[in-house]
């Protein structure tokens, strides 16, 4: 950066420190900024501005302008922006993007946009000014404090350590909460106050105020979260109502204008509603706004609203949900008539009922966590939360405690009056076929937690039954019973002691009830015969190989949906072809492109380890044939500053970014592989991108070859032939990896992953195929020293280029010679390593290779 530009960037530099912060030149504070900035100017390395960035965030201002009704705030701001774009031709400034740098600071230091003085702003060349205030300037446009508006009801700010009033939620007749005795003088913030600057004093009581902090506003937040006893008040009560806006005070308007009594009608805020309908979920009951009959069906209080809307609109917004506090309430009501003592009296209900009962209630917690969890957000009040926005966060949730409904009043029809039997097969035949023609993934769901649940109730008597030959059925619900002695026929003997219980047509319909009527009363039968013979224990020493089928059955099809969902839903086999396009280069026609722009920019550009700028060409190549995918990919680089390419490869890494559950088998430790195997295809491309840029035309300089001495000619005919020979063995290994090693082998994984049926076959034949491909590729340790040669070839290339000019092999006789032996040597080395690897540890795919490097040398 030269001297004067420097000099002048620092005198703008100081004034625009003394703009932002006041500081004055001789103050400590301007000399931490100072260094600071120019610290950071000198040795810049940070990301260019994000211009599309920058234009999202001036649309989202002039947006907000329009929220707020400043239209022509906006409209002036977009021209104001738009003539600056226009004021100066940025595209010939040396600095790329100034426009987008000026425009990214003045939003970055803007502060308070709606409440700025616009007045005052100025067109850029200083033509016009304008006004905000509209063609009447005495017209003063009303300011909306959207925050205290959106919070009413929950004030819990405080100034002087205090409320300023008392709390919606706060009994009027309990004291004020009094803090004022931690400290002798109070400090009364007026709103004019607010404007000006605090005094130094003022500041360091501030200071010492901060100790309280933590103890005031845990007693603020008891005062506007304690429920006391409002909703007694609620004949006389009216919720204040700060806002000048007509729409604010529509609810007196309008029943003042309909000759209604307003003094007979109770407004409470929107906040205060919305807390008392999520009360309303968990525990549904008569309250001020929603109103219970003896039928427990609930209403809304006629003679209550909020401020802002009619007693009409109030009750059509509210009234919905009405429907879903009687549904809770009709869930409930039967767990409690299900242990009732009138109930105990008669029978005890079935324990599959209490199984399903608890399964219910479990579903009904749920719901009412979220509800818990939808009540804790808005009384932080850190989103904004109206009727609306909550109904909008309700509607999945409401929605689940319909279908739960339901299910639920078909399952128990006439359950009171049912035998035991009666209700346990019908609720489980009922909820089977639920499962079977659910049209919806959470209906199926539900009805499935159901099922399972009420089944375990006859799993465990079967399982009693069949294994320890106990029919044990306390509660007279299973749908085989036993017949008394005076029933069972005389010439029967201990065979025939069970029979089927009546059921009806939709237990009759069921597959699983048919099952349990045809397999399980036979084998009872015989059960019940070994029992009278005392050979009950020989049963347990017969192996159970029905049951690990029915196990392996039911994994199979689990396993080979999942691998259908894999396929078709997440597009596996997409995923992976890709991994080896980029990875192992298999698309070599777009690969090309990325690894030589690489290779140029590492070698010519000085600020080529940035992560961002390396990823971004990545993304531009992959986007021309992967549009879908290309933004998954990113490349980070380790803190390397070098323009040798083997070097920075080695800091290189490629990322992909995939989510569940495609990550079960992407993890990290298989992009670990995948990484070695890229950066070892990256060196080899390079030694044949160096070998191949190599011009010939170079060692002949301004002579031509007749005009060059023996000597020279000589030392030319030495490196070309070394030049040759690397790329023999360069082009081989690559030849060996790009078709013997990463072609063959994606043709067995393809294949194979046809064959698999499960998620655990998909990850092991990936890692048996990622485990041979970094075998065949020499990166085991059991190839380290081969590796270690291949490494020093590819390093040859690099001298080989160094002395590629007529200039420099003048005296490098010593040098050829040096090069020569230890192509010799590694040549050698080579030759027998591979050829023993194929000998001794059965290494048949590297029999090509081995081939390769199995010649004679000319430098023997």
């Amino acid at each position: 950066m030269g001297t004067k530009t420097l000099s002048d960037i620092h005198s703008d530099m100081k004034q625009l420190i003394t703009t932002i912060t006041c500081f004055e030149e001789n103050e400590e504070g301007f000399r931490i900024c100072e260094r600071f900035c120019m610290t950071n100017i000198k040795h810049y390395r940070y990301l260019s501005v994000d211009s599309n960035t920058t234009k999202e965030a001036i649309k989202a201002l002039i947006t907000k302008f329009s929220i707020h009704g400043k239209y022509d705030v906006a409209k002036k701001f977009e021209e104001l922006v738009d003539t600056f774009l226009s004021s100066f031709d940025f595209e010939q400034h040396p600095q790329y993007d100034l426009q987008w740098y000026l425009l990214t600071l003045l939003l970055e230091l803007a502060k308070e946009t709606c409440k700025s003085d616009l007045e005052s702003l100025k067109l850029t060349r200083g033509e016009c000014t304008f006004s905000v205030m509209g063609e009447n300037e005495n017209e003063v446009t009303e300011e909306i404090d959207w925050a205290e508006y959106l919070k009413e009801g929950q004030e819990n700010s405080f100034n002087n350590y205090k409320s300023d009033t008392e709390s919606e939620w706060s009994n009027d007749t309990e004291d004020n909460v009094d803090v004022g005795s931690n400290f002798e003088v109070p400090i009364t913030i007026t709103d004019s106050d607010k404007a000006v600057c605090v005094p130094t004093a003022e500041k360091e009581l501030n200071k010492l105020s901060l100790a309280l902090n933590e103890e005031v506003k845990s007693k603020n937040w008891l005062l506007s979260n304690v429920q006391n006893t409002w909703w007694n008040e609620l004949e006389w009560r009216k919720c204040p109502v700060k806002s000048r806006f007509c729409d604010a005070h529509l609810c007196e308007i309008w029943h003042k204008a309909t000759s209604e009594d307003f003094y007979t009608l109770g407004t409470l805020s929107e906040y205060l509603v919305c807390r008392e309908l999520l009360w309303m979920f968990y525990v549904p009951m008569h309250m001020v706004v929603f109103q219970q009959n003896k039928e427990t069906k609930f209403s809304i209080h006629p003679n209550v609203s909020i401020p802002s809307l009619t007693t009409v609109a109030f009750n059509s917004i509210l009234s919905p949900f009405c429907e879903y506090f009687s549904m809770i309430r009709d869930i409930e009501e039967f767990g409690v008539k299900l242990y009732s003592e009138q109930n105990s009296i008669c029978k005890k209900p079935p324990l599959t009922y209490e199984t399903y009962n608890a399964i219910l209630r479990e579903h009904l917690m749920k719901f009412k966590n979220e509800i818990i969890d939808i009540e804790k957000n808005l009384m932080q009040q850190d989103k904004t939360f109206t009727f609306l926005s909550l109904s909008s966060i309700l509607k999945k949730n409401l929605y689940s405690i319909k279908i739960l409904h339901e299910v639920h009043k078909k399952a128990i029809t006439n359950w009171e009056s049912c035998p035991n039997w009666k209700c346990a097969s019908k609720l489980l035949s009922f909820l089977y076929f639920e499962v079977q023609n659910s049209h919806n993934q959470e209906r199926t769901n539900i009805c499935i937690s159901l099922y399972l649940s009420s089944l375990t109730v006859y799993l465990n008597i079967i399982d009693t039954w069949l294994s320890e030959g106990r029919f044990e059925d306390w509660r007279e619900e299973f749908i085989i019973t036993r017949l008394s002695n005076k029933a069972v026929p005389e010439n029967s003997g201990q065979y025939e002691t069970f029979s089927l219980r009546p059921l009806d047509n939709i237990c009759l319909a069921d597959p699983i009830m048919q099952f349990l009527i045809r397999k399980v009363q036979h084998i009872g039968q015989s059960i019940e015969l070994l029992v009278s013979l005392d050979r009950i224990t020989d049963i347990w020493s017969i192996n159970t190989a029905n049951s690990a089928e029915i196990l392996f059955s039911r994994y199979n099809g689990a396993s080979k949906l999942v691998k259908n969902i894999m396929s078709e839903e997440y597009k596996l086999e997409s995923h992976l072809t890709l991994m080896r396009s980029v990875y192992m280069m298999e698309a070599g026609h777009i690969m090309n492109k990325f690894y030589q722009r690489l290779f140029y920019e590492i070698e010519t550009n000085q600020l080529w380890n940035n992560s961002y700028f390396l990823s971004c060409i990545l993304e531009e190549i992959l986007s021309q044939w992967w549009s879908d995918l290309s933004s998954r990919w990113s490349i980070t680089v380790s803190n390397t500053h070098t323009d040798q390419v083997l070097l920075a490869i080695d800091n290189i890494t490629l990322h992909y970014t995939i989510g569940w559950p495609i990550n079960i088998i992407l993890n990290e430790k298989t992009f670990i592989k995948y990484n070695e195997i890229f950066r070892f295809q990256l060196k080899l491309k390079w030694a044949l991108w160096t070998l191949n840029n190599l011009r010939f035309s170079d060692l002949e300089g301004s002579k031509s070859i007749y005009e060059r001495n023996k000597l020279e000619q000589f030392h030319i005919r030495r490196i070309e032939s070394l030049r040759f020979c690397l790329l023999h063995a360069i082009s081989s290994i690559n030849a060996y990896l790009s078709g013997q090693v990463v072609q063959n082998l994606s043709l067995v994984l393809e294949k194979s992953l046809e064959q698999v049926d499960s998620l655990d076959a998909i990850i092991s034949v990936h890692n048996e195929y990622l485990k041979k491909v970094y075998e065949h590729c020499l990166l085991t340790t059991e190839y380290e020293d081969l590796m270690v040669t291949i490494n020093n070839l590819i390093e040859m290339c690099s001298h080989i280029r160094v002395r590629w000019n007529y200039k420099k092999l003048i005296f490098a006789s010593e040098e050829l010679d040096v090069l020569e032996s230890s192509y010799n040597k590694y040549h050698t080395y080579l030759a027998l390593a591979l050829h023993n690897a194929v000998q001794n540890k059965d290494a048949n795919y590297l029999t090509g290779l081995s081939s390769a490097f199995n010649c004679s040398m000319s430098y023997v």
